[in-house]
């Protein structure tokens, strides 16, 4: 197993079918990781980003009251939801994604090697127990074309960037990513 990258971006504000089909997708997309479900709803003018994460599987998250919630006010264009399959740090609220830090908002499917941890910026960081979390640090501190050489391992990622207000999009040959 692995996490799952899901989403949508739509014309105008995101319409019930429109919420309803990010729900569905969610729910198939919780064979790639049980551990933990989240989304964040981006709003791709002021570039402001809200996050909702918990640790239960997609079937749970979408039944719960604040998930409901989250998703009926101010809605927004773009949503970018994740499923874990835990593979470091803990099973909690706090490893779930999405990750935000700073100007990024990130998904990650794929692992860090071990041995490339201490090159990441957010490794070693006060609450910063998850590799993911760490490559959002990472990204925010040094930009993509300087983060992506600490990188080793297996990535596709998605992330927001709030300054530049551009959605962005990057893998290496060790995961898939379908558009």
């Amino acid at each position: 197993c692995m996490c799952g990258i899901v989403g949508i971006l739509t014309n105008t504000v995101a319409s019930d079918r429109q919420l309803k089909l990010m729900a569905h997708l969610l729910y198939l997309d919780q064979m790639r990781g049980e551990h933990a479900t989240g989304v964040a709803k981006i709003n791709v003018t002021t570039g402001e980003t809200s996050v909702i994460k918990k640790a239960m599987p997609a079937i749970e998250f979408l039944n719960d009251d604040e998930v409901n919630t989250f998703f009926k006010k101010d809605r927004q264009r773009l949503y970018i939801g994740h499923n874990r399959f835990a593979t470091m740090g803990a099973r909690n609220d706090d490893g779930a994604h999405p990750f935000n830090y700073k100007h990024i908002t990130m998904v990650h499917n794929g692992t860090v090697d071990h041995w490339a941890l201490k090159g990441l910026t957010g490794h070693g960081r006060k609450g910063v127990s998850v590799d993911s979390e760490m490559v959002c640090h990472t990204i925010a501190d040094l930009g993509i074309k300087e983060a992506v050489k600490k990188f080793s391992g297996a990535f596709s990622l998605v992330w927001w960037n709030s300054e530049e207000r551009t959605l962005n999009f990057l893998r290496n040959e060790k995961r898939p990513m379908f558009i």
